[in-house]
Parts: structure tokens; sequence; C-alpha cells
């Protein structure tokens, strides 16, 4: 037995069809006649094969991750960074956008990738990571009215959602 993932080859030698066949199965093409649908199928699960993000990214241009950044206004040294990432995960809200986010990304096979940014450093990762294509955009949950890094994104003129609290707390009776 090899080391080696199965690959699209492996799961048609083992169903009987083409590769083409395996790889539109995949891929949710619809022209498959249903009972090679299920062979290719069974075979997949007796291989194990799952299909190769990274290669399927270089085709569809498409990270299927967000960045999920927390960012604040802060330069913070270093060692006050992990602060500011203890805050976050203490803060109730926080885990309620975290709980939206997933739940709205995992039935679109999508992932979310935590980023913080409090520091100049912290902000150019973040640049760095959406230029590279890492990941589709940003959802940015800012802390601060004063946070820098959603104009530094729109002036990279890189995909993003700014998520923030409002300035002042809203009165119950506006709501």
């Amino acid at each position: 037995m090899s080391n080696q993932a199965p690959t699209l080859e492996d799961v048609a030698r083992e169903a009987g069809v083409s590769r083409a066949t395996v790889s539109r199965v995949v891929n949710g093409v619809r022209n498959v006649d249903p009972a090679i649908q299920e062979l290719v199928h069974r075979a997949i699960e007796r291989t194990g094969y799952a299909p190769n993000r990274a290669a399927r990214s270089l085709v569809t241009r498409r990270a299927e991750t967000i960045a999920l950044v927390v960012s604040g206004a802060g330069d913070a040294p270093e060692e006050a960074q992990g602060a500011f990432a203890a805050r976050a995960f203490a803060d109730p809200f926080f885990g309620r956008v975290v709980s939206g986010v997933v739940g709205f990304l995992s039935p679109r096979s999508m992932h979310p990738v935590l980023m913080f940014a409090e520091s100049p450093e912290d902000r150019r990762e973040v640049l760095t990571y959406l230029r590279q294509g890492r990941a589709d955009g940003a959802l940015v949950v800012s802390t601060h009215a004063d946070d820098p890094l959603p104009a530094l994104l729109a002036d990279a003129k890189l995909p993003a959602v700014l998520f923030a609290r409002p300035a002042r707390p809203v009165p119950l009776s506006y709501v």
C-alpha cells in the first residue's frame, strides 16, 4: 500500500470508468448516468479519495477560505498582542460573530482562517496573505473606530467586508 493519497486515476481504475467520468462526478456535473455516479461514489469510499484543494484552487482561482480578521487600532508590542487575542476570545460578541461566520461558510464548503491585526506588522501580514490569494477575501471585525486596516484593504483593492460594533452603544428604544 502506497503512502500517497489516492488520485482520480485510482478511483477511475477502481470504478472501471475514465478519469474524465470521475472528474465529472466529483465536480457535480449532471450529465452522468446515476448508476455510474453510484459506482464512482463507491470507488471514492473504497479508495479514500479526497479532491486536492490546492490543485482545485489553481483551476478555480478560489481559495475557498475567508480571512476572519480581528483588528484593532493599536501598535501593540509583541507581548501585548497575546493580551489582545485573549480579550477577543473572552468577548461574547466575538463568539457570536465566529459562530455566525462558521454557520454561513460551512454549508458552502468554505472555511474561515482566523487572523489578528493589532500591530503594523500584523496588518502587513493580512495584506500579504490576501494579495497572495490565500483567502478569497476578508471579514474584518474591527474593535476600534481608528482602526487603519479597513483603509489599507480598500487602498489595496482587496475584497473585504467590515463588521464592527457601533462607535457608541445604540439605545434599545431606537433598535
